[in-house]
């Protein structure tokens, strides 16, 4: 991988060093070249006509005359739009309102020229240099250009940090604070300018980092005190992590860089010499290109972004998951909802083939109305969030605010995301439904692979003002909106690589009706973190799903492992291969809290293969109304161990199978499932194996993943 992202690091430096187009192309017979109704060259000029002859300069400009044919009415066809080879730098972002939209069924389609890329940067190059002792260099920049990134050869270098590499260790925090916390003695280095110095933080939990400026530094006390509360209090779990960026004197490592919050001056110390200026490059714009309806009634339509490159945008200076309450932000909704490609209030666009890296936030953002969106083919990578957010409106908005669904998120290569926020993934939704997310390869992400939130019922969770007005727990999904969400072949690995408690797929607080079919969840590995880690994560109130067609295995990203984690009622685990590792805790577990059931669970005709300790089933708080039917399952341990936790009597297979008058796995068998060769990772069955008798349908193990004619994703599958 790291290969591959050098070789990609080298074409965006050609890139950068511009030119890979010439005139003469032009000279070809006017027959035989691609036909559009405007044309952008980096060598163009916004004072022609937008011709193959006389382009374009900007792709505002082409928006505009854009707008202009459009003002006219009566679109009879598509229009198109194509930009030439080369890097257009931005200023400012991109904008498009519901003027530009396609009119009817017809679209403006934005792409680059046939068999060339169109690099669309939101940010500018460095070019004015000093060279300072000790390998440093400097240049003198705006003072009000506030920045909290940089790239060198299309790669993103650190903010001047300390330590260099992995976390201190919080010594202690007071009782309830979320602004405090004491260092451990000789961690800290007393610098003596701490200008623009800020935290990186995981406060509370493992759960979501906190990027928060410090306000002060006590020597004697050895306290940090922040400019704002963290998400969560500090102390509340121990060996709280955080690190320390933004200090001119932690500039002490190639590719790190330090930003003068008062005179603006940027330094630099490069990860290689000589400098090459051309190739330095520091954000101007949180979004490259911003598709902007001005109301959920008055969407932005039928625009069509194709084979372009969007790169780097800006990051925040204070980040967290939520406003930092959970009245003006509920809990769990992301309130950075910024991406390089930012939709809002859209419906019926596309971005389409195109590669969007090196984002300050999310890669694609859909966000409040969207509707028949359709992202796909796309390589998204190195972004600093998530790689697509698709984020509608909460439930105290009622239920006719279901309006962020029927979109596609499918055949999208997605990786290395995350890399300012820890608990960054592949696809977050947040009150979004009836969507499509298939056919993805996600991995490399230090939280999720695919994760979907809402808000449940039970205790700080649902509106007081909705159940005022009549809402229940028996129909407060109508107002939860994500729910009827299809996430199907794809394939996550790699994941879960800085955090805890979350799933490969992880639910919580969603509407009913979701399905996990077909998706290969498998090898990720952490060992310098503990805690929880499972490829399914059904956690408070997720109910209604299906998990059915699944192959699981090499599931050792944490100390407490299994592949199936569920809470929840009406919940269906069917059809699925569930991998037990040596260090396995169970298969499939389940867990009541937080004044949300777990009930009516139907575990069905899954192969379970145990390693180690690991059981068959682990239940705590066990309630009688907990498995609704368990049957039809194969499960083999190769030492013959069988148990099941948590349930009334002894732990064991047999006593389980007596329960209720035999209500339990009454079909099912313990014996060998015969895979083709599990010690090779093939985990197709043999003709002759034992789960065909008993209904287990065969999964397809070659339908995960971006199709074969992915534009970017060439790796054997």
């Amino acid at each position: 991988m790291r290969q591959t992202l050098q070789v990609l690091c080298a074409i965006l430096t050609g890139l950068f060093i511009l030119e890979e187009w010439r005139p003469d192309a032009r000279a070809v017979e006017k027959a035989t070249l691609p036909q559009a109704d405007f044309f952008v060259a980096v060598d163009g000029d916004d004072a022609d006509a937008g011709t193959l002859d006389r382009p374009f300069a900007t792709l505002a400009r082409a928006r505009d005359a854009v707008r202009e044919r459009l003002v006219q009415g009566n679109q009879t066809r598509d229009i198109t739009v194509l930009l030439r080879a080369g890097t257009y730098f931005l200023d400012e972002s991109v904008v498009f309102g519901p003027e530009d939209s396609g009119q009817g069924e017809h679209r403006v389609i934005y792409a680059s020229y046939p068999g060339e890329t169109a690099v669309i940067v939101g940010g500018r190059r460095i070019v004015d240099y000093e060279e300072m002792e000790e390998g440093f260099y400097r240049s003198h920049l705006d003072p009000n250009w506030e920045f909290h990134q940089l790239f060198f050869n299309g790669e993103r270098m650190t903010k001047a940090r300390h330590p260099n590499e992995g976390y201190l260790i919080v010594a202690s925090s007071p009782k309830g604070s979320r602004t405090e916390f004491m260092f451990k003695e000789g961690d800290v280095r007393r610098w003596e300018d701490w200008r623009g110095a800020r935290v990186y933080i995981w406060a509370g939990a493992d759960w979501f980092s906190n990027t928060i400026p410090i306000k002060a530094i006590d020597w004697e006390a050895r306290k940090i005190t922040l400019s704002s509360p963290t998400l969560q209090e500090i102390g509340r779990k121990p060996q709280r992590r955080y690190f320390i960026q933004g200090v001119r004197e932690a500039l002490d490592q190639p590719g790190e860089f330090w930003r003068d919050p008062v005179s603006g001056d940027l330094y630099f110390r490069p990860p290689a010499e000589p400098l090459d200026m051309q190739a330095l490059v520091v954000p101007t714009v949180t979004r490259i290109v911003s598709v902007k309806g001005t109301s959920a009634e008055a969407p932005v339509r039928n625009i069509v972004f194709r084979n372009l490159y969007f790169t780097i945008s800006k990051f925040a200076g204070h980040f967290m998951e939520t406003n930092g309450t959970h009245g003006s932000t509920p809990w769990n909704e992301p309130a950075n909802k910024e991406a390089a490609v930012y939709f809002e209030h859209a419906d019926g666009c596309v971005v389409e083939n195109c590669r969007i890296t090196n984002a300050g936030f999310n890669g694609i953002s859909l966000v409040w109305r969207g509707r028949n969106n359709r992202f796909t083919g796309n390589e998204i990578a190195e972004c600093g969030f998530h790689g697509v957010l698709l984020s509608g409106y909460r439930a105290s908005f009622g239920r006719e605010m279901d309006v962020n669904r029927d979109n596609e998120v499918s055949n999208n290569w997605m990786h290395h995301c995350g890399r300012l926020a820890g608990h960054g993934g592949g696809v977050f939704l947040w009150a979004s439904g009836h969507n499509q997310i298939v056919h993805n390869r996600i991995h490399d992400m230090p939280r999720y692979g695919i994760c979907m939130k809402g808000e449940r019922w039970g205790k700080s969770g649902f509106p007081d003002e909705l159940k005022q007005q009549g809402a229940t727990r028996e129909n407060h999904y109508e107002f939860v909106h994500s729910g009827h969400n299809l996430f199907a072949h794809n394939d996550i690995f790699a994941v879960s690589q800085d955090t805890e408690d979350n799933g490969f797929i992880s639910f919580w607080g969603i509407g009913k009706d979701n399905v996990v079919d077909h998706n290969h969840l498998h090898d990720a590995y952490r060992e310098h973190l503990g805690g929880l880690g499972m490829a399914v994560y059904l956690d408070d109130g997720a109910d209604y799903v299906t998990v059915s067609n699944n192959v699981i295995h090499d599931i050792q990203c944490g100390t407490r492992l299994m592949p199936v984690f569920a809470k929840g009622i009406h919940n269906v685990i069917e059809n699925n291969i569930l991998i037990c590792e040596e260090n396995s805790e169970t298969a499939i577990r389940s867990f009541e809290m937080a004044s949300e059931p777990v009930r009516h669970h139907i575990y069905r005709r899954n192969i379970i293969y145990l390693r180690g300790q690991a059981s068959i089933y682990r239940f705590q708080n066990w309630s009688d109304d907990r498995v609704a039917e368990a049957d039809y399952n194969l499960i083999y341990h190769r030492d013959d161990v069988y148990r099941v936790e948590g349930i009334p009597g002894e732990g064991t297979w047999a006593n389980w199978r007596t329960l209720f008058g035999g209500k339990f796995d009454q079909h099912s068998v313990t014996s060998d499932p015969l895979f083709v060769d599990i010690e090779a990772g093939d985990y197709r069955l043999k003709k002759e194996s034992p789960a065909l008798e008993l209904g287990f349908e065969p999964i397809d193990m070659d339908s995960f993943g971006p199709h074969p004619d992915h534009p970017y994703f060439k790796e054997k599958r």
